[in-house]
């Protein structure tokens, strides 16, 4: 975590943000874009990842802020909720006949090799939609963010059961789950942490 310094009225230093891949990046760029126009001197520091390594990577000082898909454990973070809403679905090709669908059912899942997130919290929230199904899926394997997975999604026709994400892949298309509950994302820092002036200005800025 780089110092910074809040000299008068004009704030400098580096802020270091790890974040997930989903669709609350969207709202929080937008926000780090309009801090960063109020305040030039700033930079910004991105760092990709799941929450777990997030959370550590916070608790050890490294990360200033972490932007993390719920379901995750913030009791000893303050946090800000991303207002963004995203959706649980499959990365499949786009000639696979689920992706002319507008949405697939827990037993369409059971008809494709699949590979799951690598979060705990994450498969629980699957297996909890795929309800009866869980039992009949063949699992190809588990990932962490979903960039690598898709090369094998491709050459094996399979699917990755995933958030939707901010950005498309060539010749993939995603597919949302029918039914299934939506999730949000948090932006999270330590209760303990002694806050920069820069990362303080950016919390009231956030949170306004």
């Amino acid at each position: 975590m780089t110092q910074s310094s809040n000299d008068g009225d004009e704030i400098s230093g580096e802020l270091a943000f790890g974040c997930g891949e989903n669709m609350g990046m969207l709202e929080l760029a937008e926000k780090l874009a309009e801090f960063k126009r109020q305040n030039p001197k700033v930079t910004f520091r991105i760092y990709s990842a799941i929450a777990d390594d997030i959370k550590f990577r916070l608790d050890q000082g490294i990360l200033d802020f972490g932007l993390m898909s719920e379901p995750v454990e913030i009791l000893h973070y303050d946090f800000v909720r991303i207002k963004t809403v995203e959706h649980w679905g499959i990365l499949v090709r786009s000639d696979n006949p689920l992706a002319a669908k507008s949405s697939v059912t827990p037993q369409d899942l059971t008809t494709i090799p699949l590979y799951l997130p690598w979060r705990t919290t994450m498969r629980s929230e699957v297996s909890a939609w795929l309800s009866d199904c869980a039992e009949k899926i063949t699992v190809a394997g588990t990932y962490n963010l979903p960039g690598n997975i898709t090369h094998l999604v491709k050459l094996q026709n399979a699917a990755a059961i995933t958030v939707e994400k901010i950005y498309c892949y060539n010749g993939l298309a995603f597919v949302p789950f029918e039914k299934a509950n939506p999730m949000t994302s948090v932006l999270a820092w330590k209760k303990s942490a002694n806050l920069s002036p820069t990362a303080k200005a950016f919390v009231d800025f956030f949170r306004k």
